[in-house]
């Protein structure tokens, strides 16, 4: 059911439209449709409708906030001419308010979710004109801050000697970013960041025994403000591939990329080599770019990739790392399978 609620200050009227990231605002004038209130003129207002579309859920296998990202209520607040003032809350998708005053406007924008947690933002400003209709795009983007970001890596007891974790954070176009976990000596380490600049960021992950890579993990990260984004790495089979670090930048807005790896076998005899492909769901038109890992290590690029000849019995973890070529959106995807 819609809800829209109204507070008036000044005595004035307004109406609203959200268009997903973009607000759409259309001031039209109403001459003689209704008795002039409060002393003013009406036939010298306008109205203003807003289009309101909610924020997508997210998708999986990458890690996201606990926060929900979908909007369930929009808050619209205007100050206009002589500091009147309008406040229109809506979960539908229009509401309108009637007899706006001619001039400029400042419309400010809030989304908020089911647990009245705010989401988003944007703010921008019309001008009304007297027997014109008007139309302003408002750009409702995440709310700019730092949310903390918490991760934990396990791995079997006594198997290896001297476990220790490597990782990077890497916000796309921006510099690698060290994560310092704490081993715990119950074969486990774990990292806490009370401050994280929310975004996007691109993780490269390793568990090492000293120098040695035994096991790897790449991943998409998104950090909101005000919201904790945790993730727990099991590491239960181990092996001893060598590989370095490829650090890949990454969006850090709009909606994530929705990767999926088909064509890898969950065994591959020894000695075999198999085929992986990687297909964007929600890439549209955008061009897309792959990068490929194998426990950690960079392997390839492009849709599709082929392993297998050179691997040594053992467990592996295959993930694609896409990433559209204005790096605005991404998205990761993995696949794990044994060599016998």
């Amino acid at each position: 059911m819609q809800r829209n609620t109204f507070i008036y200050k000044s005595r004035l009227t307004v109406p609203v439209r959200f268009f997903s990231v973009v607000v759409v605002l259309v001031a039209a004038v109403f001459l003689g449709a209704c008795d002039a209130p409060f002393g003013w003129d009406s036939s010298a207002s306008g109205s203003v409708v807003v289009s309101l579309d909610g924020m997508t859920s997210l998708s999986p296998q990458m890690l996201l906030p606990e926060t929900a990202m979908d909007v369930a209520e929009y808050r619209i607040t205007g100050v206009g001419p002589d500091a009147a003032e309008f406040e229109a809350t809506t979960s539908g998708e229009t509401v309108e308010i009637e007899n706006l005053r001619v001039g400029e406007w400042t419309l400010d924008v809030s989304a908020f979710n089911a647990d009245m947690i705010e989401i988003g933002y944007g703010r921008s400003t019309v001008l009304i004109r007297r027997g014109e209709t008007a139309s302003i795009g408002v750009a409702l983007r995440p709310l700019v801050g730092t949310g903390s970001l918490s991760l934990s890596v396990t791995w079997p007891a006594g198997e290896i000697a001297d476990g220790n974790v490597v990782a990077a954070l890497t916000p796309f176009g921006g510099d690698a970013q060290q994560l310092e976990f704490t081993a715990s000596g119950d074969a486990s380490a774990t990292y806490h960041a009370a401050e994280i600049a929310a975004g996007y960021y691109s993780m490269v992950l390793q568990l090492r025994d000293g120098e040695t890579v035994v096991a790897g993990a790449v991943e998409t990260v998104r950090v909101v403000h005000g919201a904790e984004t945790s993730g727990v790495f099991d590491f239960a089979d181990l092996n001893h591939p060598t590989g370095d670090i490829e650090i890949i930048v990454v969006l850090d807005m709009a909606e994530p990329l929705t990767a999926v790896i088909s064509g890898a076998a969950d065994v591959l005899p020894y000695g075999d080599t198999m085929t992986a492909l990687a297909t964007v769901e929600n890439a549209g038109s955008a061009e897309v770019f792959y990068a490929w890992y194998l426990n950690g290590a960079g392997i390839g690029d492009g849709e599709s990739v082929v392993v297998g000849s050179d691997l040594r019995p053992g467990t592996y973890r295959l993930d694609v790392i896409v990433f559209t070529a204005d790096g605005v959106r991404s998205g990761s995807a993995s696949h794990g399978f044994r060599v016998e």
